[in-house]
């Protein structure tokens, strides 16, 4: 069982690894820090599946997880937070799950292709929730670290 998840977790980090030299990210550091958040993604999804958490929280937790990781890694190389936060996601995203909704949808079946797609769809909508509530969380923050910094300089 702990194989699996490993290797799968190794997967993910070549998987967001080749995205990021697709698209011509450079560095090495850069391109560490991408994989690992490839990684640590899927880590975090696999261990709230392990838990028995439902297939949205899992995928809501770690989306939250991957954008604080993005957050983090964005102020510390001084990059914007899309390159660590599209390219980490990558692994999350329900491509099985579209592929069989449209396999269903053209074999003529409604009901399972609904089905399936509303499944792709409440998917998309926890990691869009994950990555907003961590990007909202982290821009308060700065917003208020940044206020407080502004405040000490005209004392």
């Amino acid at each position: 069982m702990w194989l699996e998840i490993i290797k799968k977790i190794v997967f993910a980090s070549l998987v967001s690894l080749v995205y990021a030299l697709r698209y011509e990210l450079t560095g090495y550091k850069v391109l560490v820090a991408v994989s690992l958040g490839g990684g640590i993604s899927w880590l975090c999804y696999q261990l709230a599946l392990e838990t028995g958490i439902s297939l949205l929280v899992s995928n809501f937790i770690a989306a939250l997880i991957m954008s604080i990781y993005a957050e983090i890694m964005a102020r510390a190389m001084r990059m914007p937070v899309t390159v660590f936060l599209i390219v980490a996601m990558l692994p999350l995203v329900p491509g099985l799950t579209i592929y069989q909704t449209m396999v269903e949808a053209v074999a003529g079946n409604s009901t399972e292709a609904l089905n399936l797609a509303t499944e792709a769809f409440a998917i998309s909508g926890a990691l869009t929730m994950g990555n907003l509530t961590a990007s909202t969380v982290a821009s308060y923050i700065t917003r208020t670290r940044v206020g407080i910094k502004k405040k000490r300089n005209y004392e």
